[in-house]
């Protein structure tokens, strides 16, 4: 990665190869140098703030990813991945309220979009608030029917001491999976 990027300096996705080629080396301080240099290049692109954030958090400097973080949401407000990583930034601090805000505001700005519901129900998970979480949850699951949201929505109900509810809901899954099948046959 190092030999490409020395050859093309200007290429982006080489640069970003080697960067996360840093990260992947645990050596994020030359990961951050390359993630600042790139988001100073391409200073529009949110995607390297959020590479710079990843960066920052791995070289424990948290201050600093969550303000690379809101920067990439300064240049794209909708920026789920930074949205995400904020709010597990949030969690890792237990700084549970400000991950609800951002969870939340992201419900009212998109209240079809699924991803609110389900990181509400991180952070209220990382909580072990189950209800809280299963409440998220069966909104996310409402919204989109994706097999990651029944799991997590599964666990929550079991964690929660709603083993019946769990099983049944489950159940009704496989059931409605199985006439699908039968039904494109």
């Amino acid at each position: 990665a190092r030999e490409a990027a020395a050859a093309l300096p200007g290429n982006a996705e080489v640069q970003d190869a080697l960067g996360r080629a840093q990260l992947a080396a645990n050596d994020p301080g030359q990961a951050v140098a390359t993630y600042k240099a790139l988001s100073v290049a391409q200073p529009t692109n949110p995607a390297w703030q959020m590479r710079l954030g990843e960066a920052l958090l791995s070289n424990k400097d948290v201050e600093g990813s969550k303000a690379a973080l809101r920067r990439a949401l300064e240049i794209r407000p909708d920026f789920t991945a930074a949205q995400r990583a904020l709010v597990g930034v949030a969690v890792a601090e237990k700084k549970h309220a400000d991950g609800l805000a951002i969870a939340r505001d992201m419900q009212k700005k998109n209240p079809k979009d699924p991803l609110g519901f389900s990181l509400e129900g991180d952070v209220h998970a990382s909580q072990r608030n189950w209800d809280g979480a299963i409440a998220a949850y069966r909104s996310a699951f409402g919204l989109a029917k994706g097999n990651d949201t029944l799991v997590r929505l599964h666990t929550m109900l079991r964690a929660g001491g709603k083993r019946a509810d769990a099983d049944k809901m489950a159940a009704d899954w496989l059931r409605q999976r199985a006439c699908r099948r039968r039904a494109a046959w």
